[in-house]
């Protein structure tokens, strides 16, 4: 038996930076999230092709699966067991772990688009009652495979008991004990190199200000062209509020009082008053299916801010925040929220240096 090198460099440098993406999109949120997520997403493509074309020992083809009720006994009994390649529960681990992990990333893009109208699947967030239930599908995929990657971490510190690190040590050096030379073409090489060249092509790209995956992808509505006495009247005094962030009948008790708005004046011509409720009925948060709306109209006060939905989205802030001379008031959508007034809420527009 001799050292063989089995395990190529471009598939271990994938292995460790699949654990970081994982862990860095699994304790993270906003573009963090996302950037790690969609890294380790296409580590996973790049791990998968690699199991059809890639060496022996690397392809699915070649993994244990047969025998892992007795493999697991056998460590249950401390009994050394030789493997060139994954044992019988590693081979079950890494199959399971890159099928969640492909479900997992799909969920994620999917979410994307129907919580926040961010990727290509921005539409979803428009119909968003029947796409309600991919965030939590999304999170409990991401514990399953948590629980998983712990598992197969396990392994790795119970091979360090039983084999002295055989298994462990090989992922760093590509080295394992052996009867065979594993061998690698120059298809393998050219593939390595191309892994290689992947992953950092995929980082820059996930960096770049033109990536399309997390790019917004609705369209801000022009509420001066849809109704122009809606939008001078209200936005002469407030935040130009999207019709969708109240119900009708909300509508209706602010319009039937405005000389007494918030404490304000905000009295208008009859006719104008009429013109401007019809608008609000013919758009107001019954009237769609988006996820915003769904979220604003369960609501028993008039004042936005007084949504569970609103107090939610900001109970992580400090109150303070909103004291500051660009602020000035919790009803000052627009200081932190970039084309609100065109009803786009989307945590992509944020301006997150208006609250750091």
């Amino acid at each position: 038996m001799k050292k063989v090198y089995i395990w190529p460099f471009a598939l271990r440098i994938s292995h460790f930076i699949m654990i970081i993406s994982f862990f860095g999109a699994y304790f993270s949120e906003g573009f963090i999230h996302a950037f790690f997520g969609s890294l380790f997403g296409a580590l996973v493509i790049l791990r998968i092709i690699w199991g059809f074309v890639g060496t022996k020992y690397s392809r699915f083809k070649d993994f244990e699966l047969k025998g892992l009720f007795a493999y697991l006994k056998s460590v249950l009994q401390a009994k050394h067991q030789n493997f060139i390649g994954h044992n019988p529960a590693s081979s079950l681990f890494v199959l399971v772990m890159l099928g969640v992990s492909v479900f997992l990333v799909v969920l994620g893009y999917l979410a994307s688009g129907s919580e926040e109208g961010v990727g290509y699947f921005a539409f979803m967030l428009e119909n968003y009652s029947s796409f309600a239930w991919i965030k939590d599908a999304h999170e409990v995929l991401a514990n399953a495979l948590l629980a998983i990657v712990c598992l197969h971490i396990c392994g790795a510190f119970l091979d360090c008991v039983l084999n002295k690190a055989a298994a462990s040590k090989s992922m760093i050096n590509g080295y394992k004990n052996s009867y065979e030379n594993v061998e690698f073409h120059k298809f393998h090489r050219l593939f390595s190199a191309f892994w290689l060249l992947g992953i950092l092509l995929s980082a820059f790209y996930l960096l770049s200000p033109k990536n399309t995956l997390f790019a917004l992808g609705l369209q801000p509505v022009d509420y001066k062209a849809q109704n122009s006495d809606f939008a001078h009247e209200c936005a002469q005094c407030h935040t130009l509020y999207a019709p969708f962030m109240q119900t009708s009948d909300k509508h209706e008790k602010i319009m039937a009082n405005l000389e007494n708005h918030f404490g304000d004046d905000a009295s208008i011509d009859d006719e104008t008053n009429k013109k401007i409720l019809e608008f609000l009925r013919q758009n107001s948060a019954e009237k769609s299916n988006s996820k915003w709306a769904i979220k604003f109209a369960k609501n028993d006060d008039i004042a936005i801010t007084s949504s569970p939905f609103w107090q939610k989205a900001h109970e992580s802030l400090d109150k303070e925040i909103f004291k500051r001379d660009k602020i000035k008031s919790k009803a000052n959508c627009a200081a932190c929220h970039e084309n609100i007034e065109k009803g786009l809420i989307s945590k992509a527009l944020i301006k997150y240096e208006a609250i750091k």
